[in-house]
């Protein structure tokens, strides 16, 4: 018995499907806020698709999750091949990173801040870029620490190679470049 869809020629079933659908980039935002135990999450998420479905992003903007006291706020995205290979990309914006034990002088903080990133992961390790722009140890009040002589640290960059070979990208605003042979594998 034929199939009912056998009259159809196959360059027109895309078209009956609409076309549009599969050839454009497909998108849904909503803002949220969620609460599970201890753990709280709100922000602007996205998530998207590119033409022919080949990668999905997850986006979180305007992100703050907060556990225990402690806090992670910025612009996050995570994109994944949808086909069968492909590298996972991670990118950070505007972020901050806040640690304490409390907020009394005798407790102290941890105040990273400006951190923006781009990180690739592939099947054979993992390659990218992290900078801070300010990294501030301090007591619970935000007063400087007597006892440690580093308190306020300007302008940290990390970088790192896993994958033994070369590896370059521009994910989000930041990109790296490790060509050369010095960077297949390192972390400074």
């Amino acid at each position: 018995m034929p199939k009912p869809w056998a009259w159809i020629p196959k360059n027109q079933i895309g078209e009956l499907l609409n076309a549009d659908y599969f050839v454009t980039a497909q998108s849904v935002s909503f803002n949220g806020a969620f609460e599970l135990g201890g753990l709280n999450v709100a922000g602007q998420f996205s998530l998207s698709a590119t033409p022919g479905f080949a990668r999905a992003t997850l986006a979180a903007n305007d992100l703050t999750v907060s556990l225990a006291g402690q806090q992670v706020t910025g612009d996050f995205s995570i994109s994944v091949p949808l086909a069968s290979s492909g590298a996972i990309e991670l990118a950070i914006s505007d972020a901050a990173l806040l640690m304490s034990t409390g907020s009394a002088a005798s407790d102290m903080q941890l105040r990273v801040s400006n951190i923006a990133g781009a990180v690739l992961i592939e099947a054979d390790g993992v390659s990218g870029v992290l900078r801070a722009d300010d990294i501030d140890v301090t007591d619970g009040t935000g007063a400087a620490l007597s006892s440690l002589s580093f308190g306020d640290v300007k302008g940290v960059e990390v970088g790192f190679n896993t994958t033994g070979r070369s590896s370059k990208a521009t994910i989000g605003q930041r990109g790296f470049d490790y060509s050369g042979e010095q960077h297949h594998d390192f972390f400074r």
